[in-house]
């Protein structure tokens, strides 16, 4: 019985019997039952997946975020430039050096703090 979404194919439910003909209409019936209620399952278990996926990129991204806007700060103050020149000091840094902008901005962070970057504390729902 293939188990399908509208969007695509998400598996398949296989029955065996060791009774030939033991799957008559009424068990073929109730396996197709089974089979889309598995289906179902089995594409909500999906885009949980999925968003738990979405979720860390975004935490993860947040994360990059909070350090980019710090060296920025620190940038500006020490050249006393705007923001958007802070950001072409450190962009030009990033490919000077073939390194992220995230990396160098932990660097400046550092360099200013003595102490690695530290992840923003993000609140949970509860």
């Amino acid at each position: 019985m293939p188990l399908v979404t509208p969007e695509r194919p998400v598996g398949a439910f296989n029955l065996y019997s060791d009774t030939p003909g033991f799957f008559e209409e009424a068990e073929t019936r109730l396996a197709e039952r089974f089979a889309r209620e598995a289906t179902v399952a089995v594409g909500i278990a999906a885009r949980l997946a999925a968003q738990a996926v979405l979720t860390d990129q975004l935490r993860a991204s947040l994360a990059s975020r909070a350090v980019i806007d710090q060296a920025l700060g620190v940038i500006m103050g020490q050249r006393r430039c705007t923001a958007a020149e802070a950001f072409a000091i450190l962009r030009s840094a990033s490919q000077n050096r073939n390194v992220k902008v995230r990396e160098i901005a932990g660097q400046i962070i550092t360099g200013i703090t003595g102490q690695p970057p530290q992840e923003p504390p993000f609140s949970t729902p509860g």
